[in-house]
């Protein structure tokens, strides 16, 4: 009789845990999202966003070429080449790339992260993609709902209006190749 009641009590235990994992968001976005680009070098506001802490870069597509700027005011137009072709760009409206400054809890190292360029909460609201602008080094700002994300914090918003923070992207870089996908 004991063993069953331990059994029934250690069912209720993990069954009520397990009931808990819906409740948790995800760190990712659910959006589909795909980017992988190469020659990373050939592009100096790319290359120094993934290289440097506290450095970010916005990186759209238009017509036949990927437009890159930072807050720095550095801008570059890459071609989109035939064999780009094959890999597919999917975003909401575009990306922003970098590595944040604040070190990681668990392993102390720089965090490569990649957010959608869309405001999220002007998204959720109305389904609106309009590309967010730097406002200073490590934020972004929208020039809808005027909220400022802080880009070295994981996209929180950094205004007083409050809201949701920037979507998030799985981001890898490595041998000079930037891809970014969910």
């Amino acid at each position: 009789m004991k063993r069953l009641a331990w059994l029934a009590a250690w069912a209720g235990v993990s069954l009520g845990l397990t009931s808990c994992a819906d409740e948790v968001d995800s760190v990712y976005a659910n959006f589909h999202a795909s980017f992988n680009f190469s020659p990373v070098t050939a592009v100096v506001p790319l290359n120094t966003a993934v290289n440097n802490a506290g450095e970010f870069c916005r990186v759209w597509k238009q017509s036949d070429s990927y437009y890159f700027d930072n807050a720095a005011g550095q801008s570059q137009a890459y071609p989109i080449l035939a064999t780009d072709a094959y890999t597919t760009w999917q975003a909401l409206s575009g990306f922003i790339v970098g590595t944040t400054n604040i070190p990681d809890i668990g392993t102390g190292q720089l965090t490569l992260v990649a957010y959608d360029l869309a405001c999220p909460n002007c998204f959720t609201e109305s389904t609106i993609t309009r590309r967010l602008d730097f406002d200073g080094g490590g934020a972004v700002r929208c020039g809808r709902c005027r909220r400022t994300y802080d880009l070295n914090n994981f996209g929180v918003v950094s205004s007083s209006e409050g809201g949701r923070s920037l979507f998030r992207y799985r981001v890898y870089y490595a041998s000079n190749r930037l891809v970014v996908q969910n």
